[in-house]
């Protein structure tokens, strides 16, 4: 969608400059950052030489930028194409062959059934998102082969979120179990740009820990 969606990168980019004019410090930053990275661009635009300083530049920026429209939309374009040139797939964890031979039995034994109106004995698949991503993005978790999908949840920009605790029935655990690979596939939506390094978006920008938890007791035959 960033890529290819002018409508989504404009909701986008609209947040961005409504929030540089409410957030002081949003301003400052999106203006250093600018100077960094466009500086020869802009100082025509904000009455600089080629040669002004970086405190010159962000404070001319501040100074224009809720009262100039020509340099807000400059802003705009210059987000805009960056985010465009953002690549943000869908992200796949390959967990291997799940080895729960000796305990699979014990764990899906005396599983409450779907639809239980107060379940008791559960076993449920938690854990944690940590991102380096300059954005906060929306995350939907999917485990193959199964029909385990994580409740919706957001991760906000190089941030950490818990898992949704979600419940596995005996029937899902089995069919992971019995296949030669498990993966977990993460939809990636993107909720808001943060300017940032864009070596953040390098090799690894999420990062993932599964656990089981079981309540009730263990299914144990002698």
């Amino acid at each position: 969608r960033l890529r290819d969606e002018a409508a989504y990168r404009l909701a986008l980019t609209d947040a961005l400059l409504g929030q540089m004019q409410r957030d002081e410090a949003k301003l400052t930053e999106v203006a250093a950052l600018v100077a960094g990275r466009y500086a020869g661009e802009f100082a025509d635009r904000l009455g600089l030489g080629h040669d002004a300083s970086e405190a010159e530049f962000v404070a001319a920026f501040r100074l224009l930028f809720r009262a100039d429209a020509a340099l807000r939309e400059s802003v705009r374009a210059k987000a805009s194409e960056y985010l465009s040139g953002i690549e943000v797939s869908d992200l796949e964890f390959d967990l291997g062959r799940l080895e729960l031979d000796d305990v699979l039995d014990m764990l899906v034994e005396n599983l409450d059934p779907p639809g239980t109106a107060v379940p008791m004995r559960t076993l449920s698949v938690e854990g944690e998102i940590a991102s380096l991503l300059p954005l906060s993005v929306a995350l939907q978790p999917v485990f193959s082969p199964s029909g385990i999908r994580i409740e919706r949840f957001v991760v906000a920009a190089r941030g950490a979120s818990e898992l949704p605790s979600t419940y596995i029935y005996a029937d899902d655990l089995r069919a992971l179990c019995d296949a030669d690979r498990v993966k977990v596939v993460v939809p990636v939506e993107l909720l808001r740009y943060y300017p940032g390094s864009a070596d953040a978006l390098a090799d690894e920008p999420l990062s993932i820990r599964l656990f089981l938890r079981k309540r009730g007791a263990l299914g144990l035959d002698f």
